[in-house]
């Protein structure tokens, strides 16, 4: 009987959502700063059509006239210091759920770059993707609500980010319990085995791959970077009020306790394995714990302290961490580098055989 009446309920909703006025975001997405004014004129087209309400009503199979809004992201990457890819993420929010999809472009031609432009062999990639998922499938069906549609993993919907690849599952299939579609963030070398990193391939061509495999020098970027309280691929959160950044991200579970601080664990893909740490006197940002990282090729559960030494440079202390100490960081029992960036200050704590587990960024 209760499952009738939400059905009922939900039902009633919708059809009061459909009877509301057209509400779109005017004037939408369009690019201005392109030199190439054709590349720039044909993606321009493109982008109108695919967010014209009637397209968006027939992707999502919604009701003429739903009451919905369009909200516009972009990631921009570069070949050589020059725009070459523009991955456009539409966020649709109508009054029961949140969908999410992805346009992406090559700037030089305007032509839509496909997914399968991302992958040496397709086949491969729908099997090692699916294989990662199921891993953590487990964990995950505490984030997520409806977990059924999660395998296989839809690669038409990956797209490139600044930092690695990206993917949105429709909602019906995989979605959060803030009645928004989920998804999977990777930085690049998670996914580097399955990568189409070929000469002259799209992704050997761009900046930020190089710099994410740790195949280029980009150390004064990655300092700037640090210097401004940021991780690479974590949305800019220290010094924002705890309250602000849970409405916007979601709360997983209860804050733990974190150096007599508290650590607070969020939803959304972005914060998978990083968790936002608030100050002793205030309910303000101070801190990014991560157990997933990628600071220039060094990884997470990967890299040792040599490869550290070569992005970093020489650390500004080594701090022995015993099981006791471990447990008050919530770290694992080895050491701590430190490294200072401006006013924050970067704790990398490496376990017991010398191996990256943990990344702190915290500002004084």
């Amino acid at each position: 009987m209760k499952r009738f009446l939400l059905l009922l309920l939900t039902l009633l909703c919708f059809q009061s959502a459909c009877t509301q006025a057209l509400q779109v975001q005017e004037p939408g997405y369009q690019l201005t700063d392109l030199q190439n004014s054709f590349a720039q004129d044909r993606i321009n087209s493109q982008i109108a059509e695919a967010t014209a309400p009637e397209a968006i009503f027939a992707r999502y199979r919604l009701m003429p006239g739903t009451q919905h809004e369009l909200i516009f992201g972009d990631h921009r990457l570069h070949q050589a210091g020059e725009p070459r890819v523009l991955s456009l993420v539409v966020q649709v929010k109508t009054n029961l759920k949140i969908e999410r999809f992805t346009l992406m472009f090559d700037l030089l031609t305007g032509e839509k770059i496909l997914p399968d432009a991302l992958f040496l062999d397709k086949t491969a990639a729908q099997d090692f993707v699916d294989e990662w998922v199921q891993t953590h499938l487990e964990r995950d069906e505490y984030t997520y609500l409806h977990v059924d549609g999660l395998l296989p993993v839809p690669l038409e919907n990956f797209y490139l980010t600044e930092y690695g690849i990206a993917v949105d599952y429709p909602f019906d299939s995989y979605h959060l319990f803030t009645q928004e579609a989920g998804g999977y963030r990777y930085y690049f070398p998670e996914l580097k085995d399955i990568l189409n990193l070929t000469e002259n391939s799209l992704l050997s061509s761009l900046d930020e791959v190089q710099a994410g495999l740790g195949l280029s020098d980009n150390a004064d970027r990655l300092a700037a970077l640090l210097s401004e309280g940021r991780l690479p691929g974590v949305p800019e959160v220290m010094g924002m009020k705890v309250d602000d950044l849970i409405e916007q991200y979601g709360e997983l579970t209860d804050s733990e306790l974190f150096l007599y601080r508290e650590r607070y664990v969020l939803a959304k893909p972005e914060f998978r394995d990083i968790h936002v740490v608030v100050g002793q006197e205030d309910d303000l940002i101070q801190g990014i714990y991560a157990r997933r990282m990628n600071l220039n090729g060094i990884m997470v559960g990967e890299s040792g302290e040599e490869e550290i030494v070569k992005v970093f440079g020489e650390h500004s202390g080594k701090l022995p961490l015993d099981e006791q100490m471990a447990q008050l960081y919530a770290m694992q029992p080895g050491s701590i580098l430190s490294y200072s960036f401006g006013d924050c200050q970067l704790m990398l704590n490496l376990d017991a055989e010398g191996i990256l587990r943990t990344v702190y960024l915290s500002r004084n």
